[in-house]
């Protein structure tokens, strides 16, 4: 009886344990993420940061909104502050790559991030919020003991402790990973998804979204629905691989493994941002201990091993901090056990009501009439815990279309405002069309633009594109008017398309 208990707590144990070379690994390319992301958004400073441009949805000189918060409300708006945030942003998320005072860094980079995700609802998507919560998660986390500056200035220290970690919070994080895929596969309620498997044919006909790869993939008929499927059950699965409890380092790297190869897939056949690289980075926290000694060892008996790298050993160990050595806290040393034990139910019941919250939410948004009360709810926005996992859910969008946007100018010529000349083209898609976006926050900016929920903020675009054109002393050109065009073709099956038809999003005047 003895041997099946401590079998069974073993297995549990590799179930919920993670590794500090995961969370290691995980860190650097979380931080990397997020400073390639602040700095991509410096670029639209002036048009989805500042009061006048386009989609500010927070309130001037306030820093709560509602039940979230934004620092870049705290002072008045403008261009230098708002890009101060950004650049702070990137800063702090340069400063978690490289691991220096980490979990100071991961709080700090969370409000900034948060702040700037608040400031305009109009251009988030689906990495955001995964981006959002997994750094949530990481402040919780030793993700600084390994490859860091606090490793080497703490080596001593942080050497004596084993690779393989247990703490409440891994659950927080491995099951915030299961809700990705499970309420993924959950909102997925369509025929076109789990019965036609007609889904994957529907998302490559996206003109927005295709890639090159894409295109081709779209003429290998007979394996799109194959394809449509593999996606479906394992989103709908993988969950049980990441848990399963016997010898877990397997089961779950197969799990890892599937999933790097699903959002490989997404991110080189559809142009949808971050998210296929936010996800892997969220599922490489979860790389058992045994995988990576395993690769290790590979690598010392191939012929990597006898490679040498003095060169560039020798010029990384000018950068290595000189290790310091703590005094001992007497107070610790004589309370450590009460002080563990408190702590450890007090993470506990952190970890279990945050995950069993964002349970809940999960279930609300998939058709669950489980109530939370107002004031949880609140709390739960305003740390930004908050998700939707619902991409090309209930099913991939069947609407698809280009932009045509034309100024008119005083000596009467008809200028595109809106990509190459070869927009202002009203017959067919524009080649090319996914690639002509300035970037994602573009994109999820005009998708969003096409809906009727979103049409004030047409005006705003018109008038921002306006002032940029009168403004800029190298136009002696100006502009007196622009008028916005959708050109809508719906996609049918069997690879047919609707003829096109033209929607007039509305014109404005501009003062010159």
């Amino acid at each position: 009886m003895k041997k099946v208990l401590n079998k069974i707590v073993t297995n549990l144990e590799g179930v919920v344990s993670l590794d500090l070379r995961s969370l290691g690994f995980f860190r650097i390319f979380l931080g990397g993420i997020i400073l390639i992301d602040m700095l991509d958004r410096l670029k639209d400073v002036n048009i989805f940061y500042v009061d006048n441009g386009v989609g500010i949805t927070a309130p001037l000189s306030r820093i709560l909104t509602n039940a979230s918060f934004t620092l870049n409300n705290l002072f008045p708006s403008s261009t230098g502050y708002q890009a101060l945030i950004l650049i702070v942003g990137a800063v702090l998320a340069f400063s978690l790559i490289i691991g220096f005072k980490t979990r100071v860094t991961s709080i700090l980079l969370w409000i900034i991030l948060i702040s700037v995700q608040n400031r305009n609802f109009l251009i988030l998507q689906g990495g955001d919020d995964y981006i959002r919560v997994l750094l949530f998660w990481a402040i919780f986390l030793p993700i600084g003991y390994r490859f860091s500056y606090d490793y080497f200035r703490n080596r001593t220290q942080f050497n004596k402790l084993e690779n393989r970690f247990i703490s409440p919070v891994n659950i927080g994080l491995l099951f915030q990973v299961i809700f990705l895929y499970y309420f993924s596969a959950l909102s997925k309620s369509s025929p076109i998804w789990n019965s036609d498997f007609t889904a994957i044919y529907y998302s490559l006909s996206l003109d927005t979204f295709v890639t090159w790869l894409g295109r081709i993939l779209l003429t290998f008929r007979d394996l799109l629905k194959p394809l449509t499927a593999f996606v479906y059950y394992l989103e709908r699965e993988v969950g049980i691989l990441l848990v399963f409890p016997i010898f877990n380092w397997i089961p779950r790297t197969i799990g890892i493994l599937l999933i790097v190869m699903l959002h490989l897939g997404i991110g080189t056949t559809l142009d949808v941002g971050p998210f296929p690289w936010i996800a892997i980075c969220g599922v490489l926290s979860l790389v058992p201990t045994e995988a990576i000694d395993l690769t290790l060892k590979y690598i010392k008996k191939s012929r990597l091993s006898n490679y040498k790298f003095e060169e560039f050993k020798t010029f990384f160990k000018r950068f290595i901090p000189k290790e310091i050595h703590k005094p001992r806290n007497n107070f610790l040393q004589k309370h450590n056990y009460q002080i563990f034990m408190i702590g450890s139910i007090l993470i506990s019941f952190f970890t279990f009501t945050i995950t069993f919250i964002s349970y809940i939410w999960n279930m609300n948004n998939n058709g669950g009439k489980i109530e939370i009360p107002l004031q949880i709810s609140q709390a739960f926005q305003f740390i930004r815990m908050d998700q939707n996992w619902a991409m090309f859910a209930p099913y991939p969008f069947t609407d698809d279309g280009w932009y045509v946007i034309q100024g008119h100018t005083i000596s009467g010529k008809i200028e595109s405002l809106f990509g190459t000349p070869v927009k202002t083209d009203f017959n067919g898609f524009p080649p090319n069309y996914s690639q002509d976006f300035k970037n994602e926050r573009w994109r999820k900016f005009m998708n969003n633009l096409y809906y009727e929920q979103y049409k004030t903020y047409r005006p705003q675009l018109l008038n921002y594109m306006c002032r940029e054109w009168n403004e800029d002393t190298s136009k002696t050109d100006k502009l007196e008017s622009i008028d916005m065009f959708y050109m809508l073709e719906r996609t049918l099956p069997d690879f047919l398309t609707q003829p096109i038809e033209k929607l007039d999003f509305g014109s404005v005047k501009c003062s010159t």
